[in-house]
């Protein structure tokens, strides 16, 4: 169950003692303030001065985000890797009619090679790591219960951006199911020069996968590379606990949409 944002903060503000009624101000403002939650919204902020930005939709499943970069991105260049081939029959056939968007049957990884993608039940949670012994306590029954291991194409973002004569890449968005930090080992380069903006990514934060990353060692391997947190956005919990975020990271210098002062 996906805890809604306005609930968390009424709760948070309740803590401290104060109440959130409406006003006139509020409805004045409230398009803006809800702006700040939905992470799309910030995407197409963050890119608005980018007048054809390239934009990376790995992990794409079924086209989910990429119609939705389609739309918010006119004349974007989206490229969408999607490695299980049922996955990727559906993606071809979900954005034949997208001219921005260029489909590709791989995955990215830390080496360029076959892999074995752990196929579950819920195609979405197909990933290269293994199922955690607690993850249907965290998501449910059944969901994430592998039923083959399919062996699939990968290859690191180095190469990759190499082989397609790419030298900069605007959006990077990652949902590979806790191997995100994979993608980010075969990304040594790109990293060092500087050729990523911002990074759109799935964090799991209860034991989901084998050997998945935790929020913290995100935080630290990006800021680490220069980049900055801009947000979190879908909060998911379970009993009160936080299970999933999505995140926003930054490339320091490259914008902000609102200036920031210091006292």
């Amino acid at each position: 169950m996906i805890i809604p944002i306005k609930r968390i903060t009424k709760a948070i503000f309740a803590k401290l003692g104060y109440d959130i009624v409406r006003s006139s101000y509020a409805d004045d403002v409230r398009s803006s303030y809800s702006d700040d939650f939905d992470a799309f919204k910030q995407q197409r902020r963050l890119l608005s001065d980018v007048p054809s930005p390239v934009i990376f939709d790995v992990g794409a499943h079924r086209a989910e985000t990429s119609r939705i970069y389609a739309e918010l991105f006119p004349n974007a260049v989206i490229h969408a890797l999607e490695p299980f081939p049922e996955s990727f029959e559906a993606l071809v056939r979900n954005t034949f009619h997208l001219p921005q968007v260029t489909a590709h049957p791989i995955g990215l990884a830390q080496a360029n090679r076959d892999m074995e993608l752990n196929a579950n039940v819920f195609t979405p949670t197909n990933s290269l790591l293994e199922t955690h012994e607690l993850a249907s306590e965290v998501w449910g029954m059944g969901l994430l219960d592998t039923q083959a291991r399919v062996v699939c194409k990968f290859m690191t973002l180095d190469a990759f951006l190499a082989e397609n004569h790419i030298n900069h890449v605007n959006l990077l968005k990652l949902d590979v199911q806790g191997a995100e930090y994979k993608v980010f080992e075969g990304g040594k380069n790109a990293f060092a020069k500087g050729m990523l903006d911002v990074i759109y990514m799935e964090i799991i934060t209860l034991p989901t996968y084998k050997q998945q990353w935790q929020l913290a060692k995100y935080l630290e391997f990006l800021g680490d590379e220069d980049f900055q947190l801009h947000g979190i956005y879908n909060l998911s919990c379970i009993s009160g606990q936080l299970r999933q975020i999505d995140a926003i990271f930054v490339r320091n210098g490259f914008t902000s949409p609102i200036p920031l002062k210091h006292a």
